[in-house]
């Protein structure tokens, strides 16, 4: 039962990786499409304040904030 859940909210299907060279740079953009349709790559960076928690404990209550992760600052290093 777990694994079919897991597997239905994976967003492995909806992550998308590609470059985009500027001059002598190239920058690495990642893509992320959540289960609404909205781009979540920069929440799951940055992170965000979580809809579910905040209806729990109250709008912008720190309990509900998602630290980001910040994979892109080391993905440029391998």
């Amino acid at each position: 039962m777990a694994d079919a859940k897991a597997v239905r909210s994976s967003v492995a299907d909806r992550i998308d990786f590609s470059t985009h060279a500027h001059g002598i740079h190239s920058s690495v953009i990642m893509s992320v499409i959540g289960r609404n349709g909205a781009q979540i790559a920069s929440l799951l960076e940055f992170g965000y304040f979580n809809n579910w928690l905040e209806n729990r404990y109250g709008e912008h209550d720190p309990r509900a904030h998602m630290q980001g992760k910040y994979i892109m600052s080391e993905a440029k290093y391998g």
